[in-house]
């Protein structure tokens, strides 16, 4: 339920499956733009790994949504994974995973 960013660039996106769908994409974004669109479409993120925890994202921003499937409120995917590489240039390329099972 998530859509791109306004000035997301070079957008690259798949899918599989019939029934279940599953989703891949990559993109560019604007640094600045990333909190705000993270912020609106995943409120219900996990929260990052403390200091000092092993994590298995190694990017400089990581996201994880899991959703209950069998929730009124749940919409679109259950299971979501967002990885940014921040980029010296001040864009974040993006790489975007989800599912509907």
């Amino acid at each position: 339920m998530a859509e791109l960013p306004e000035r997301a660039t070079d957008a690259k996106c798949e899918s599989d499956g019939v029934l279940d769908r599953s989703y891949r994409g990559t993109w560019q974004m604007p640094r600045a733009d990333l909190d705000a669109w993270v912020n609106r479409y995943f409120p219900d993120r996990e929260p990052p790994a403390a200091t000092g925890i092993p994590s298995s994202c190694k990017a400089d921003l990581c996201v994880a949504v899991h959703r209950d499937p069998m929730a009124a409120t749940t919409k679109g995917a259950y299971t979501i994974g967002l990885a940014a590489d921040f980029e010296p240039d001040g864009t974040a390329h993006i790489r975007y995973s989800s599912s509907t099972y």
